[in-house]
């Protein structure tokens, strides 16, 4: 910026060399004013380049606080996948075990039990348990409720 001044004044006193002969204080005055919007000019620029800059030191600011925020939410997820599968594992022991208990009992005994469950979870029961006994407590339920059960365990996906 300083040598395009330098230049404008070099080639200014020039031209007010070559006027000075023709028009005096009329070419020395329109140097003025030209050597005043140049550095009028050069305060702008100036006071942009300072606001560009603060802009972009918020920015990297910002940034850092957006990217701390982002591991954050990183480990929350992968805590919270964890105690899912934790979750999933505890459901999981405790499904079994009523499975087990479910089939040790009497055919009557067994549809009285899982008469009283959620049916989804009845039908998760009957599905786990062997064929002859969730046959035997289908048998002992009221009818439509043995018919309910069955259709869900029907539409029920397959699993893996």
């Amino acid at each position: 910026m300083i040598f395009l001044f330098a230049l404008l004044l070099s080639c200014g006193s020039e031209a007010m060399g070559q006027t000075r002969s023709a028009d005096g204080p009329r070419a020395r005055a329109s140097a003025e004013v030209l050597l005043g919007e140049l550095d009028n000019r050069e305060r702008a620029l100036d006071r942009r380049e300072t606001s560009l800059v603060a802009r972009e030191e918020e920015l990297r600011t910002l940034e850092s606080e957006l990217q701390g925020r982002l591991e954050e939410l990183e480990a929350v997820r992968s805590e919270l996948n964890t105690l899912l599968e934790q979750a999933d594992t505890e459901r999981e022991t405790k499904v079994q075990g009523l499975v087990k208990m479910v089939e040790v009992m009497r055919g009557s005994q067994a549809a009285a039990v899982l008469v009283e469950l959620e049916p989804e979870l009845a039908v998760e029961v009957l599905d786990r348990m062997k064929t002859s006994k969730a046959g035997k407590a289908l048998a002992a339920m009221p009818p439509e409720r043995a018919a309910v059960l069955a259709e869900r365990m029907t539409r029920r996906p397959l699993e893996q």
